[in-house]
């Protein structure tokens, strides 16, 4: 062979062998087609149907926050029908929940038959424990009519109060009346000498048939105010006091001296209702945005590169983001990890106009974050994020291995696997070609794990058997990285080698 053919092979091995050791960049794909399945916080995040035919991420629509303040919460976004504030038990024969006509959360309850009615009996209530006598509170919800027939109920509640001379009925009832929603109190304030008082409070205008509108009842007992707001404008004002202007006296809500009776929702009504809430405060003008403002967040759980010696080369994403809405990216990497839902390290951000920087590690989790524009009714929406990495090749298998046969025992050596991540090198043996099943060794059954050792004595063979030996090499991604074997070898130990 000339030399110019053996330079020629020579270049064309180290060739193929560096082919072997780079890998190539990899990639994984968060949403689109696995449904984020790998997820571990999505908060204030709903999915929906997204435009590449997958699941996008998208705002939560706003819905409202338990505080202390909470008498009773409905969120209506999931079945069974529960109070959030947990104060009422809440009951419903056949509940539905629409998905597609909500207002808050990711849901609205549906009303088109009077089977639909839900009853709300107090549990550990504070306001409708029987006689006690209210401060400040506000009732709000969100209202969706269709027919917006005369006599609709959305909200109605009955008990008895015990008046100046005789027991006398108590109502307090929400419903259509004139194409508007009208407020009706009986009884509910209390003069100090306990004689009937009526209250009525109605819209200016009439409501739109399958439109959203908020509906505000609040009351102050600092200023006897009693007001009503459609869609945070107030519409409807009066003073329970005695002379119906603010002037230093104030009539009280007092609930029943009987156990109080439930209170029932949309027992004759044709549309949706949603997020219903009831306060022992004066709310505060009411805050109605499309979302809420913090926006929402999506973290990965942590995803395996496989080992330490990987390289995360890139992290992007499909987004959509309207008006001044924003989507923005961070991951971590590490070889650390919490469980399987946090990688140690902190959250770094992924630049908008600058190149990734490569980084090196086995765990990474991705972060992002939906921001809104709150001028807009539109969400930013995330269809799905990519990452590109290159996985660290596995070791290269061990050369030169040698086997030199004793009396009993077999003499092992090979050269070390010049890689700067190499932790160590598995011995395996047995008595068939290419099945390492042995287990009379001194040091173990076969695969022996040796560290960093690139020689060793076996004992404990039988003479006249012919033993079949490879070595492999593993990384810092442990002994299940070792997965190439060295040439086998084989020795046949005997007495004559005494």
């Amino acid at each position: 062979m000339s030399k110019r053919t053996t330079t020629f092979l020579a270049i064309l091995i180290s060739f193929l062998a560096l082919e072997g050791v780079c890998a190539r960049e990899q990639t994984i794909v968060l949403g689109a087609d696995d449904g984020w399945e790998s997820t571990t916080l999505l908060e204030r995040l709903v999915r929906v149907s997204g435009r590449y035919g997958g699941d996008d991420l998208q705002i939560m629509p706003y819905r409202n926050e338990i505080d202390s303040d909470t008498e009773l919460l409905l969120h209506f976004d999931s079945l069974p029908l529960v109070d959030a504030a947990g104060l009422f038990a809440v009951s419903a024969t056949s509940p539905e929940l629409s998905f597609t006509t909500s207002r808050a959360g990711t849901a609205s309850l549906l009303v088109d038959d009077q089977a639909d009615v839900v009853e709300l009996t107090p549990v550990s209530s504070e306001l409708f424990e029987s006689g006690v006598e209210w401060g400040s509170f506000t009732l709000e919800f969100w209202l969706y009519p269709v027919a917006l027939t005369q006599g609709e109920r959305i909200v109605e509640w009955d008990g008895r109060e015990d008046g100046h001379l005789d027991f006398r009925a108590q109502e307090l009832l929400v419903e259509i009346h004139n194409r508007r929603l009208r407020f009706s109190l009986v009884n509910f304030f209390v003069p100090p000498d306990g004689s009937a008082y009526t209250v009525t409070l109605e819209g200016d205008s009439g409501l739109i048939p399958r439109r959203w509108s908020h509906h505000t009842l609040r009351f102050s007992a600092e200023t006897a105010r009693l007001e009503y707001l459609v869609d945070g404008r107030t519409v409807a004002v009066t003073h329970i006091s005695e002379s119906g202007r603010e002037d230093g006296s104030v009539f009280f809500p007092r609930t029943s001296v009987y156990p109080s009776e439930s209170i029932r929702l949309v027992s004759s009504f044709t549309g949706a209702i949603d997020e219903f809430r009831l306060l022992r405060r004066f709310g505060p003008d009411p805050d109605i945005p499309q979302f809420h403002p913090a926006g929402g967040v999506y973290e990965s759980g942590v995803i395996d590169l496989g080992s330490p010696g990987a390289t995360l080369t890139g992290v992007f994403a499909i987004t959509q983001t309207p008006a001044m809405t924003d989507v923005f990216l961070y991951y971590r990497i590490g070889n650390t990890r919490t469980g399987a839902t946090s990688v140690d390290g902190g959250w770094m951000p992924v630049g908008l106009d600058e190149a990734f920087p490569a980084c090196a590690g086995r765990f990474v989790q991705l972060r992002a974050e939906l921001l809104p524009d709150l001028r807009t009714v539109e969400s930013p929406v995330l269809s799905e994020i990519r990452l590109t990495y290159v996985p660290d090749p596995p070791p290269q298998p061990p050369v030169g291995l040698d086997a030199v046969p004793h009396d009993g025992w077999v003499e092992l050596s090979w050269a070390p696997v010049l890689q700067e991540d190499i932790q160590g090198y598995l011995v395996y043996y047995g008595v068939q070609p290419g099945r390492y099943f042995g287990s009379g060794g001194d040091l173990g059954p076969s695969p022996i794990d040796v560290g960093q050792a690139t020689a060793i004595t076996l004992y404990g063979l039988d003479n006249g058997t012919l033993y079949y030996f490879a070595v492999s090499a593993y990384d810092a991604a442990g002994v299940h990285s070792a997965t190439e074997l060295s040439a086998e070898v084989a020795a046949r130990p005997a007495r004559v080698y005494r």
